[in-house]
């Protein structure tokens, strides 16, 4: 509530609600310090520290808090661990964002997939055709549900099992446009929705532009499929190339409006060029992740069995990496990994590492 509450005051972003929480010693405190603390904070208005002191801001955070816990939706704070590291970095993070669905932010490979809403038959293909590919890397394809490039991406991530997160422009109280509102709800099951804006907001189109720095702040890298040389995709490269993140590009026809802007970023030096999921996977250093299948000899691997296993097939790891990777929390995470090494599955090696046994070592 206190995080919702600090979101809702004016000229605070990010970067000032992280030195507030640390001043105060507590997110809590901070509508409690005296104006005078804030002091060390340079640059921050009168008008903030009054707002702090109105009791309306916590009224209108409590209500808020009451509606998101109703609608399942999660609160995650800008200085909280479950906030995407990859865009805690980034100098306009919001104070808060709200996430529905079960997958964390914080998983090893993200994607951002956009492009024009008036694509191409071309351009569907090519967006299907590279997460197909990309499937074998277990990667997360993060896209904002629109038209064209976007919603293919989505549907090609969840026809291919990859999970895929549709950041919005609106509050999660609503699906826009409705018309996907079918794989919006699919999208719940291994992904999530994520917005800045609170329930109650519409869409509005000067939400968009804020929308377009989520999908570039949360993941490793921004694909461009199709695109003017002027758009909403265009300034997701941009984002993406200011936050020090990887710029990929389609080519196509020379003759075609839409590849105008691919053309443009590589041309420019700020895309490298990719036809397929391998080139992107070579650009990121992505190595492919083998699978465990229930062999005979295992019958009764469970799905969290197998999720663990994938994540161990290529070298043993920290439980803190494991545990970045699991998407279902880190209590659930050692449930799972005591269970196996009870099973003979997996092993515990020095330094809280987990390895898998030698029993399964080579089945992929």
């Amino acid at each position: 509530m206190y995080a919702i509450a600090l979101s809702m005051v004016q000229g605070v972003g990010g970067k000032t609600a992280r030195k507030m929480v640390e001043l105060a010693g507590g997110i809590e405190r901070v509508f409690e310090l005296n104006p005078r603390g804030f002091g060390e904070i340079k640059g921050i208005k009168t008008m903030v520290i009054e707002s702090l002191q109105n009791d309306r801001v916590l009224d209108r955070a409590r209500e808020e808090w009451k509606r998101v816990r109703k609608q399942g939706i999660d609160v995650l704070f800008v200085g909280d661990s479950n906030y995407p590291f990859r865009f805690a970095r980034c100098p306009d993070a919001p104070v808060v964002l709200y996430k529905k669905g079960s997958i964390g932010l914080n998983g090893k490979r993200l994607l951002s997939i956009v492009g024009t809403r008036k694509c191409s038959a071309y351009g569907k293909e090519m967006t299907e055709k590279i997460v197909r590919e990309l499937a074998e890397y277990n990667v997360i394809i993060v896209s904002g549900l629109a038209y064209g490039i976007d919603i293919a991406a989505h549907r090609a991530a969840l026809k291919y099992e990859l999970p895929t997160i549709a950041c919005m422009a609106q509050g999660l109280d609503r699906i826009y446009p409705g018309v996907h509102a079918k794989e919006a709800n699919q999208i719940l099951s291994e992904g999530c929705w994520l917005s800045e804006f609170p329930t109650n907001h519409r869409p509005k189109r000067e939400h968009f532009p804020a929308r377009n720095r989520i999908i570039a702040g949360i993941s490793d890298a921004t694909l461009v499929v199709e695109s003017d040389v002027k758009g909403g995709s265009m300034l997701t490269a941009d984002l993406a190339s200011s936050y020090h993140r990887d710029v990929m590009a389609v080519p196509g026809s020379v003759f075609s409006e839409k590849s105008k802007g691919p053309h443009a970023l590589v041309l420019a030096l700020k895309g490298s060029l990719v036809t397929s999921g391998n080139d992107i996977a070579k650009l990121m250093s992505w190595q492919k992740v083998k699978s465990v299948e229930q062999v005979s000899l295992f019958p009764d691997l469970s799905k969290d069995d197998l999720e663990v296993l994938s994540m161990l097939q290529s070298n043993p790891m920290h439980i803190d990496q494991l545990s970045m990777e699991y998407d279902h929390g880190r209590g659930k995470l050692m449930q799972v990994l005591l269970s196996m090494e009870m099973r003979g599955l997996v092993k515990t090696m020095p330094g809280s590492r987990y390895a898998v046994s030698g029993a399964l070592e080579g089945i992929h």
